[in-house]
């Protein structure tokens, strides 16, 4: 999970509660006040620290989080270095680092910074064999959302490796409304990875806004997915469209966990209002039964 963004999920942590990009409505952590400034020997400190334990431990991500944060061009330098190392963990790391450097600055610098960061990361790209830099290049270029990098993304939806496959899935919500995206998207919605199906239905149903008859029949094939995350945000993706077919799935979420705000949501586009009206939830469970009936007498 840490390798596609800033937030550590426990439990079910769905893709849209993470932060994806930054040129489309990035979530940007601005500075109160002006951070110290470290010194040469911390900042290398920090990109030492990257190293240690396991990829996805906690406290490299620490580490990663806070020299993203400094985003200065002493840390962009180092970075880009390492993403040229012969060793595959830096080149995973400096990639890791540029994905979101300049988090702790306005959404104008990061938009910046991710462009002079975007050819350092397709460069990787090109000659990079093994699959962790690999994916953690891709998931660069999702978050930093520049349209430029989106053949390099799609060109690896069939890759070998589930992980690159996964990273093309999360990245590819960035722009998910482009019709070589969205094919890309319906492709990997048949993945045979149970986790590169649900983001590639996300991504698609719940990211973009797109609206055809085999985006639909792709959503609605999907509620009978194998995997309970596909079948959650397959579920989703129709009831933003307003498609009846969505109503059992919903309904079933709904009785399950009234609180869950997504299926809230998706329950009132479903009946033809705005998604954040306020409504029991027990009362958005009736009108889903109500609409079924009616379904049934078309």
């Amino acid at each position: 999970m840490h390798g596609l963004g800033p937030i550590a999920g426990v439990g079910r942590v769905r893709c849209i509660d993470l932060v994806l990009c930054y040129p489309d409505g990035a979530i940007v952590e601005k500075q109160a006040t002006k951070e110290k400034r470290l010194s040469e020997n911390e900042v290398h400190s920090l990109f030492a620290k990257t190293l240690d334990g396991e990829y996805d431990d906690d406290e490299p991500w620490d580490a990663i989080h806070a020299l993203r944060k400094l985003g200065t061009d002493e840390v962009f330098v180092l970075a880009a270095a390492w993403c040229k190392s012969k060793d595959e963990l830096r080149r995973s790391r400096g990639v890791d680092i540029l994905a979101q450097l300049g988090s702790g600055s306005d959404a104008d610098t990061m938009r910046s910074i991710g462009k002079k960061a975007v050819p350092v990361i397709l460069k990787l790209l090109q000659t990079e064999k093994a699959g962790r830099p690999k994916a953690s290049a891709i998931y660069a270029l999702g978050h930093i959302g520049l349209r430029d990098a989106i053949p390099a993304i799609v060109r690896l939806t069939h890759h070998f490796d589930p992980d690159v496959r996964h990273a093309v899935a999360f990245s590819l919500g960035s722009f998910a409304d482009e019709e070589i995206c969205i094919d890309a998207l319906l492709e990997l919605m048949g993945d045979k990875d149970n986790s590169v199906r649900d983001w590639a239905t996300f991504s698609l149903g719940s990211l973009g806004d797109a609206d055809s008859p085999r985006i639909r029949r792709a959503l609605a094939e999907a509620l009978n997915d194998a995997d309970d995350d596909v079948r959650f945000e397959a579920a989703i993706g129709l009831g933003k469209r307003r498609d009846r077919r969505s109503a059992a799935a919903l309904e079933g979420i709904l009785v399950d966990d009234p609180d869950n705000i997504h299926a809230i949501q998706a329950t009132n586009l479903l009946l033809g209002f705005d998604e954040d009206r306020a409504i029991e939830t027990v009362n958005l469970i009736a009108s889903l039964r109500r609409l079924r009936r009616w379904g049934k007498q078309d």
